[in-house]
C-alpha cells in the first residue's frame, strides 16, 4: 500500500502543468545550499569531515535536478488546486493548529503568536497548503 507521500508524489508527477525553468533553477540552488548547510553541520557536530562522502546518508543517490523539478512542480500544483478549490481556514482551525503546535513545542500560545504573528498568517498558509495536499490525495485514492 502506498504511503501518503507516495500518493502525493504520483499525483504531482501526473499533474499537467508547465514548470518554468527559472523555478527549477531556484529549487536546484536551494537544494544545493541545503546540502552544503547539512554537511557543514555534520562537520561542526564532529560527525564527518567535509570530504567524507558519507556525511549525509543517501546523498550519493540524490538527483538534484529531479528533486528540484518535483519541488517546483509541487508548489505550482498546490497553488493550482487552491485556486480551483477555494479552500479557507476558519479561526477555529487556526486556533486549534496553534494550540497543537504550542503543545508539541512545549511553548505557550503567546510564544507561537510571537513567532507566527498575531493573525498567524504563516500557519494559515501551511494549513491551506495541507488542505490542498489532503484534497489531492483523497482524489487519487478515489
Amino acid at each position: 500500500m502506498d504511503t501518503r507521500e507516495d500518493i502525493w508524489e504520483k499525483y504531482v508527477k501526473q499533474y499537467d502543468i508547465d514548470v518554468p525553468a527559472e523555478l527549477i533553477e531556484n529549487e536546484e540552488n536551494y537544494i544545493a545550499l541545503d546540502i552544503q548547510h547539512r554537511i557543514k553541520y555534520q562537520v561542526m557536530a564532529g560527525g564527518a569531515s567535509a570530504a567524507d562522502s558519507d556525511a549525509l546518508p543517501g546523498l550519493q543517490n540524490l538527483n538534484i535536478h529531479e528533486q528540484a523539478v518535483f519541488e517546483a512542480k509541487a508548489d505550482l500544483v498546490i497553488k493550482s488546486i487552491q485556486e480551483k478549490q477555494n479552500f479557507s481556514v476558519t479561526q477555529e482551525e487556526l486556533e486549534a493548529a496553534a494550540s497543537d503546535m504550542s503543545q508539541r513545542l512545549n511553548a505557550s500560545p503567546d510564544m507561537i503568536r510571537m513567532v507566527f504573528g498575531n493573525d498567524l498568517p504563516m500557519l494559515k498558509t501551511d494549513l491551506l497548503k495541507q488542505k490542498a495536499i489532503d484534497w489531492a490525495i483523497s482524489q487519487a485514492e478515489s
